[in-house]
């Protein structure tokens, strides 16, 4: 049985292991179980409801729903939940996660352990741990102590952990609270063969670069345009010259030696993090006050003051003339409070001479001065984030083929090829993985199940001769079997992601050092562990895993223990731990397998992962998400003020802040009561000082409370709360009071009532109904607006403005202006329309203005006395309308003729001047030469339009 519990750890959902129930996990890919089951009324599963099983905590990361089964009228489910880490990938990788701040875009050049401490301050701050114990981090000796740029894209946490793996050329994944990092591996390999114990044996081809042959290139930090001359025989994909190259004369690093052309599987690779470079320490750091003119939003100017940071690197003569041109001097700290940041700098801020009179360097002129930058987050350096004497860096932008620099480019070109040589090292194994399935009764092994023993990382034999020769020895890096029969079946992939050295760097001590894929630290607390079929012999130094402890508890018991089943182990070793003669019930005695006693007395705390009483679950009705803690004591002290001292592990240290503005809802004697208390001071004891608000009602002890606002620090005004009693959910800013208004809500969810007065106008139905209020209101996907009568609905269109082409395409819905109507697009396309609105598109609707067809036609100045003269002549001109908005360009035909009421005369006139352009010339030709005065004579004009197969035309005439 399965218990599905809500994030109040009530149980929402039980079931059996039913058939079609899987558990399947690939190496930092996914991790989940599968529980199959129908149900006759819908179960309404939360984010956040989970499952403690044997195989591990599972949770419910991505809303679900059920498939409805049309022949029983119930509803089958899939459930799938994800390994409790899976959830991260929720949740943004940001630099400054304690502040709240939406720097989730930055980059960062460090060594992987810094990158995983920002990694877990985010942890921290999203109050994540693992069944109540902190994450921590474990890197093995596989990764390089190298610093790297990572540029980290609005990723999520999940996608952080894989851009570092893939950075640093290694693995992750997590156990219980660890999150490892290196290659997941351990173990005596294990057979694998076909016909024997692998019922079949597939191949499945891998995207990972398989190659023979590397050609290797460096950075292009401080690389000249002139390093290097081009040569031909080494330019592949066209990267050459301005990165760095390996030593003259190795254009390439092979894998084997004497290797032939057909043996040669080409491909190209970089390193950005290699480059000619010297690694300074700054000397004499001195912060220099500067003022800048900030533009207010009145247009008037204010001068501020900020600080920048100077300092000196006796290590190094430098020169503006070393700089490349067109580049910017920029240093990347290496150690300190800013290892890993990257900033402009500028050399001799003070503009002094270089050199002084009698031609030596002018050491006041060897000085640099950072460049402030907002890239992580806020403007730095300041406050705790500042240079200081000792600290490292690198410098980049500078040419390093000064022969001031002596060999630096020989050395990072020798670095270089070793690095290429590692990676050759790499890229010559097998990429490919074998998914196996595996024989039933091989799993099965008399009851003694062996699918736990084939965990990830475990090293497997692989023997097929249709794929190896001599056989290959590789790892598991995925599985996947059936929940209800584990041994049925199930598959395993084995593979290689990379295959690294394992031998780190010796020194005259050795500090680290690995053994069959475990860690041992000299100064640390590494311990080998020996799995189920291991052959290491046991000392005082190693220790048994799980299973192996289980396998050698059977020997001992000579008898079989079912490590799938929980129930049956139970009853095995019960005899083992139970008193002899126990006896359940009330008159019962002595402790029995599931202990049960008169009385418990626990000297300090009790903890329980349930703790039921009378069978009744209390839970409030009202959540604050911000910090708080539970008191303990309560001291009373002169004017009013009380020193409380907070219970155990109720609030970590720091998170109580002077001024912050706390409430609680607890019940005294006349009820449950609101109570409003300050925090006047905090204590290094976890105790605090709090003045109440109302002084009948004071703190007290197992009162539970939470921070609203606070008084003075804006940066702890901000809160989210969730009542059912009210049926809201708010987001509050800028708390600095007991009381709350409308300005203090940014978002409000649910049934406003009478909690924004301000709101003048709204009717009461409105008020007592679901209701979603907004300081600003960002909407994405479609947006209906419903009428009061509660059947008219109304899409809302997304307003782009003015048409241009540069805002194509445009989708169905969007809605724009070209300047005289509003067009509403309704083409429905997936790719959306590039067409300009007119009044004839079937990609446009007209939502608003006038775009009747309509003609206007002018005359040039001309003579309306003497029509009877050959030498008279002007022109009439034509225009077309929608509306007001003239669309002669979209005519596609014009025809003119005339009424002289000479029938003769108009149809030759027509045959030679019916089709012209917009505009007609009229002359003494233009009517018989027997006309008398005062006929009349109209010019009349048609303008013609096709579009999509439809024909819209306008005509007019002028009195001639």
């Amino acid at each position: 049985m399965i218990n599905i519990k809500d994030t109040s750890n009530n149980i929402r959902f039980s079931t059996e292991i039913n058939t079609g129930s899987k558990r399947k996990f690939t190496l930092m890919n996914e991790d989940y179980i599968i529980l199959k089951f129908s149900v006759e009324e819908p179960i309404y599963f939360k984010l956040g409801d989970y499952a403690d099983t044997e195989l591990g905590l599972f949770e419910l990361v991505d809303p679900y729903k059920p498939t409805l089964n049309e022949s029983t009228g119930g509803y089958d489910y899939e459930l799938r939940l994800d390994a409790y880490y899976w959830k991260w990938k929720n949740k943004m990788f940001r630099f400054n996660p304690e502040v709240g701040g939406s720097e989730a875009s930055w980059k960062l050049t460090s060594t992987l352990d810094v990158h995983l401490g920002i990694f877990l301050r985010n942890l921290t701050a999203l109050g994540y741990t693992y069944k109540g114990t902190p994450f921590e981090i474990k890197i093995d000796s596989t990764v390089s102590n190298t610093s790297k740029l990572v540029i980290y894209e609005n990723i999520n946490l999940i996608d952080a952990l894989s851009q570092m793996a893939e950075t640093w050329e290694c693995e992750w994944w997590v156990e219980d609270n660890q999150i490892c990092f290196g290659r997941c591996e351990f173990g005596n390999p294990v057979d694998f063969e076909i016909f024997e114990n692998v019922e079949n044996m597939t191949r499945e081809e891998s995207k990972t670069t398989y190659a023979t042959r590397v050609y290797a290139f460096g950075s292009t930090r401080n690389i000249p345009h002139d390093y290097r001359p081009v040569d031909e025989s080494v330019v592949v994909n066209g990267i050459v010259q301005k990165r760095l190259m390996m030593p003259v004369g190795v254009p390439y690093v092979d894998a084997y030696p004497d290797m032939t052309t057909e043996e040669a599987i080409e491909d190209v690779v970089v390193f950005e993090d290699i480059y000619p470079r010297r690694t300074g320490t700054m000397s004499s750091v001195t912060p220099v006050e500067r003022t800048e003119n900030v533009e207010n939003e009145d247009g008037s100017t204010t001068q501020q003051k900020y600080t920048v940071y100077q300092f000196k690197d006796t290590g190094i003569t430098f020169s503006k003339d070393y700089i490349l041109p067109g580049e910017e001097l920029r240093i990347v700290f290496q150690t300190g409070a800013m290892a890993g940041m990257d900033f402009a700098v500028t050399f001799n801020p003070n503009n002094l001479p270089e050199k002084l009179e009698d031609g030596s360097w002018n050491p006041e002129a060897q000085l640099w001065e950072i460049v402030r930058n907002e890239d992580y987050g806020r403007m730095l350096p300041a406050d705790t984030l500042i240079p200081k004497n000792g600290d490292t860096y690198n410098l980049y932008g500078f040419d390093s083929t000064s022969e001031v620099f002596n060999d630096m480019v020989s050395s990072a070109e020798e670095e270089l090829e070793e690095a290429a040589k590692k990676y050759v090292e790499k890229t010559k194994i097998d990429p490919n993985t074998y998914p196996c399935t595996m024989m039933s009764d091989y799993m099965y092994n008399d009851g003694n199940v062996r699918t736990n023993e084939f965990t990830v990382g475990a090293r497997i034999n692989l023997i097929n001769p249709a794929y190896f020769e001599n056989g290959r020895v590789s790892r598991v890096i995925g599985f996947e079997f059936d929940l209800d029969i584990p041994y049925s079946s199930p598959v395993f992939t084995i593979g290689e992601t990379a295959g690294y050295s394992r031998i780190g760097d010796l020194e005259e001590k050795v500090d680290e050092l690995t053994y069959k894929g475990q860690t041992f630290t000299g100064t640390g607390s590494g311990v080998y562990v020996i799995g189920t079929n291991d052959n290491t012999p046991l000392t005082n130094k190693n220790v048994l895993s799980s299973l192996r402890v289980l396998k050698e508890l059977a020997r001992y018991l000579d008898q079989p223990v079912h490590t799938y089943d929980p129930v049956q182990f139970k009853n095995i070793i019960a005899d083992y731990l139970k008193s002899i003669d126990f006896a359940s019930g009330l008159t019962g005695y002595k402790v029995g397998v599931d202990t049960e006693v008169e009385t418990l007395k626990v000297r300090k705390r009790f903890w329980a992962e349930e703790y039921i009483l009378n069978q009744i679950s209390l839970i409030g009705d009202e959540f604050i998400l911000t910090e708080g803690g539970q008191v303990d004591e309560v001291e009373p002290l002169e004017g009013g003020l009380y020193r409380v001292t907070l219970s155990e592990n109720s609030v970590r240290t720091g998170q109580l802040k002077a001024g912050d503005i706390c409430v609680t809802d607890f019940k005294i004697e006349t009820g449950f009561h609101r109570i409003y208390f300050e925090i006047t001071k905090v204590g290094d004891d976890n105790t605090i000082e709090v003045y109440p608000e109302d002084p009948a009602y004071p703190p007290r002890p197992l009162m539970t409370f939470r921070r609203r606002g606070n008084f003075t620090d804006e940066t702890r005004q901000n809160s989210i709360r969730l009542s059912s009693h009210d049926q809201i959910i708010e987001m509050l800013s800028g708390v600095n009071s007991y009381d709350v208004t409308w300005k203090n809500r940014d978002i409000l969810i649910g049934k406003i009532k009478d909690l924004i007065p301000e709101i003048k106008g709204l009717p009461e139905r409105a008020r007592e109904k679901a209701t979603f209020f907004g300081q600003n209101m960002v909407l994405l996907g479609n947006v209906f607006q419903v009428s009061a009568d509660g059947v008219t609905q109304e899409r809302v269109p997304c307003y782009k403005g003015l048409w241009t082409v540069e805002k194509a395409p445009f989708f169905y819905y969007d809605q724009v202006t070209d300047g005289y109507c509003r067009y509403t697009c309704v083409h429905e396309g997936e790719e959306g329309t590039m067409e300009e609105p007119r009044f004839d598109s079937d990609a446009w609707q007209v939502a608003d203005g006038d775009t009747t067809l309509n003609m206007k036609m002018y005359s040039s100045t001309g003579s309306w006395e003497f029509w009877d003269r050959l030498d008279i002549l002007f022109d009439v001109s034509v225009e077309v309308f929608t509306g007001s908005k003239p669309i002669n360009d979209l005519v596609n035909e014009w025809e003119w003729w005339i009424e002289t009421g000479n029938e003769e005369f108009d149809t030759a006139w027509k045959s030679l001047h019916g089709s012209k352009t917009d505009t007609q010339h009229v002359d003494g030709s233009t009517f018989p030469t027997s006309m008398q005065a005062g006929v009349p004579v109209k010019l009349w004009c048609r303008a013609r339009i096709y579009n999509n197969g439809k024909t819209n035309t306008s005509e007019g005439y002028l009195n001639l």
